[in-house]
Formats: structure tokens, C-alpha cells, sequence
């Protein structure tokens, strides 16, 4: 029986909920917080730049 799929947080397709790595665009901890990719900070999905480091 599968399991339930939730949609990643990147690219929005349907993965398995114990990925820790999404196997379609390869970011890790896809169905964790967005967080920003140069400090690791949290943030949200739509923002421009990161409020802790401004990338």
C-alpha cells in the first residue's frame, strides 16, 4: 500500500513524507521550512530575498 505523498516545498511535486532529499529537483529537507540557501535561514515561499543575510 503507499503512503501518503505531500507536495515539496521547491518545486511543488508529490513526494514520499519520509524524503529528506527531494528526488525530482534535488534540494534537501523538501517538506521541512523553506530556508534560505546561502544562510539556512527560514523563510517564506514568494519573498525575494532573505530578511537574515539579503540574498
Amino acid at each position: 500500500m503507499p503512503g501518503y505523498q505531500h507536495p515539496c516545498r521547491y518545486c511543488d511535486q508529490f513526494i514520499s513524507t519520509d524524503s529528506n532529499v527531494c528526488p525530482l529537483c534535488g534540494r534537501v529537507n523538501p517538506l521541512g521550512p523553506l530556508r534560505c540557501q546561502k544562510c539556512q535561514a527560514p523563510i517564506q515561499k514568494g519573498w525575494k530575498s532573505c530578511p537574515s543575510c539579503c540574498r
